[in-house]
Parts: C-alpha cells; sequence; structure tokens
C-alpha cells in the first residue's frame, strides 16, 4: 500500500513543484512497499492527489500483492516499442489528470551516488542521463528540483509496516547466523564453505517465510583467523579455501534483502569457542554494543552513542583497537547514511528511526571481533529487532 505519501506532499508544496516522479528502488519500496524486479518502474507522486506506479506489465502482479490500486503497466524493451516513449505517454495522461502544466517544478532524484540494488541485482537500471532525459520529455520542462534531502528524512523513521517488514528480515538473518556458528565446528571445512552455506541457508528459509514474496540473495563475506579477520572492517573482503583450525576468530559480515527491506549483521565466532584474552575481548565488545543500545534512545545524537561505545572500550584498555564508528542507519538500504553513530556526529535520533549498532575490536594476534545488531530506536534506549539467541549477548 502507498505510505509515507503526505510528508513528501508537504515537501512539495513548500517548493511550489507540482508532483514528484522517483525511479530509485528504494524510494519506490519507501513509499508503495512495492520492490521493482529489474529497476524500470517510477512512482509518480502528485502535490495534491493520489500517487500512481509505473511499472513493466510483468510488474503488475507484484504491485497487485502490496495493495496498489493505481497502477499503470508498460510494454517492456522485449515486447513491443521503446519502454521510454511508452513511460512518457502514462506520464502524459498522468499530467492531463491532474492539470500539470509544461514548464512545471517536479522533483527528481538528483545527486544520487549510491542506490539500494532491485530484485534482480545483477540488471541495476541506474538513474542516469537517461532518466532525466525521459523525465524532461514527459514532463515538458527544465524546472527541477532534488529530492534527496527530503527523503532521507522522510525514510529515517519508519512506520509500523516498515518495522514488521524490517524485524521479519533480522529474524531469519540471526538464524541463519546461529546456522553459521554451528559450521564453524565442523571439522576441516573452509573459509569459502562457510559462507557459501551460510548464504545458502539464508536463502532457503526466507523463501516464502512468513508471507514473504522476493528473496534477494544474501550478500556476505567470511574472513578468519588471526590475520585475515584483522581486515574484517573493510569492503569486499573475498572468502578463500582457507581450512579452519581450533582458536581461528571467524567474523561474517552479512547484508540481505526481503521485500525490499534490509539487514546488516555482523556475527563472530571462535572455532572451538571464546578462550583467554580472546573472551575477554569478545566480553568487551559485548559491554560497548549494550553501552551503545542503551544511549540511542530518541534525542540523543549519533555522536552520543559512538561516544558510550567508544567510552566503554577505552575504559577496559582496548582504545587503540576500535579503528571505525559505532554504526549507521538502515532498512531500506544496507547502509543509509542517516543517522551515522560516529564521532561528532550531530545527527539527531528520533523514535522509529533503525540503526545498526557494530562496535568492534581489531587485534594483532587474536583478529577481529565485532557485534552488530539492528534496533529501533526508543524513548528509553533501542530494541535489537529479530529474536537473539537467549545468552548471546
Amino acid at each position: 500500500m502507498f505510505q509515507h505519501i503526505s510528508e513528501l506532499q508537504s515537501f512539495l508544496k513548500q517548493n511550489k513543484a507540482a508532483a514528484a516522479f522517483l525511479r530509485l528502488p528504494e524510494n519506490l519500496v519507501l513509499f508503495s512497499q512495492y520492490w521493482p524486479r529489474y529497476g524500470y518502474s517510477f512512482i509518480f507522486i502528485p502535490a495534491k492527489g493520489e500517487p500512481t506506479v509505473i511499472c513493466p506489465n510483468v510488474e503488475v502482479e507484484d504491485t497487485a500483492e502490496v495493495g496498489l490500486e493505481r497502477v499503470m503497466g508498460i510494454d517492456d524493451v522485449l515486447m513491443t516499442g521503446d519502454p521510454a516513449d511508452n513511460v512518457i505517454a502514462q506520464v502524459e495522461k498522468l499530467r492531463s489528470e491532474h492539470n500539470i502544466p509544461d514548464g512545471a517544478r517536479i522533483a527528481i532524484e538528483k545527486g544520487e551516488n549510491v542506490m539500494a540494488p532491485t530484485f534482480v541485482a545483477n540488471k541495476v537500471q541506474l538513474t542516469g542521463d537517461n532518466s532525466n532525459a525521459l523525465i524532461e520529455s514527459a514532463f515538458k520542462t527544465k524546472d527541477f528540483i532534488p529530492v534527496r534531502d527530503a527523503i532521507r528524512d522522510i525514510r529515517s523513521i519508519k512506520t509500523k509496516s516498515d518495522l514488521g517488514k524490517i524485524q521479519l528480515v533480522n529474524e531469519i538473518l540471526q538464524k541463519a547466523c546461529d546456522y553459521y556458528e554451528e559450521l564453524l565446528e565442523r571439522p576441516g571445512i573452509r573459509e569459502a564453505d562457510v559462507l557459501a552455506e551460510t548464504e545458502c541457508y539464508f536463502n532457503k528459509l526466507a523463501s516464502g517465510y512468513k508471507g514473504i514474496r522476493g528473496v534477494s540473495r544474501a550478500f556476505g563475506q567470511l574472513s578468519t583467523g588471526p590475520e585475515r579477520s584483522l581486515l574484517g572492517w573493510a569492503e569486499g573482503i573475498v572468502s578463500i579455501s582457507r581450512h579452519l583450525e581450533k582458536g581461528d576468530v571467524c567474523m561474517l559480515d552479512i547484508g540481505v534483502c526481503v521485500d525490499g527491506y534490509w539487514a546488516d549483521l555482523t556475527r563472530t565466532g571462535c572455532v572451538g569457542g571464546f578462550e583467554g584474552q580472546k573472551k575477554d575481548a569478545y566480553d568487551v565488545v559485548v559491554g560497548a554494543f549494550k553501552a551503545g543500545l542503551a544511549a540511542a534512545k530518541d534525542g540523543a545524537t549519533g555522536g552520543d552513542v559512538d561516544n558510550a561505545c567508544r567510552q566503554h572500550i577505552e575504559e577496559c584498555g582496548y582504545g587503540e583497537y576500535f579503528v571505525h564508528s559505532s554504526g549507521h542507519g538502515t532498512g531500506f538500504a544496507h547502509s543509509e547514511g542517516f543517522p551515522n553513530l560516529e564521532p561528532g556526529s550531530k545527527d539527531v535520533l528520533r523514535s522509529n528511526m533503525v540503526i545498526a549498532i557494530e562496535p568492534g575490536l581489531y587485534i594483532p594476534g587474536i583478529g577481529g571481533i565485532r557485534i552488530e545488531e539492528n534496533c529501533v530506536v526508543g524513548p528509553e534506549g533501542s530494541q535489537i529487532l529479530g529474536t537473539v539467541r537467549s545468552g548471546r549477548l
């Protein structure tokens, strides 16, 4: 169903814009809960009146499943005609319906540097020059305003429906992470096998789970041992054929997307269990996470949360080994970019924001230890989403 519409319409009216015309997958999910399959879909939101989705005919069934009534189908590029011409023809009908004249101001996605993938992640359709040319032709205007900052503020506060979906994807991913920890104890298993089996476990479990419609593959990286796991904070770690050994610290960072909603978790295990300094360091990270969880409440800043995590680690004597920020917003993308939980961040947390809290230590001779859970902000602190296994935190 359409959601968050009134907030965007307020922005349009304040800026004397006749409509917004959006294409990014996360924005389709934000405003309609419809997750495009490969990205040639649009949502038209007038300053006054009802929104409409334009999508390929083959995806109309997807919009029906989420309860959308105002939907216009278009022929795909493999069917008949130029799909851009088909979109323009539908926009012209909407302009007529809403009395939008040539030259009207239109809010569009400008200045976007990253985007969440569509369901078919290997065929992402970018919002580049072709999209801008299509919009200019369809609305017969060059008067555009960027909508990025307004949408950032809108999507940072999740609705009850949003939170239900994010709770669900976290619930499934935590089950997959529990399975991952079981795999660490399988004799002779390789690093690459642990990652592949964990991702596969998630994909199979999520399919049809409690009414889920679409499951994108899991995006994970696993780094193991005292040297490789030291780099676990970095993006793009490639899992290798290394066989796990007793005492190996193993850090799994994994992001998943279900029906367009994301979870981003990190789970660190140790082959044979944590002992000695490894156990001490793990307990320090648990304490830092709990400190951040308590600090992440309505009215606090991202800097407050980071300081709570960092102060606990420093008081325990491990300050030099915490080398990154304490987290970020999540939900409609793997990393939403707001609020940022980093030193000095002035981003203000509000109830029903979803954040990933992720303190970690990277200690030579031991490896990388990080805990990351997705949490919903409340008036007195945050609550972990999903169902955390008893005794783990």
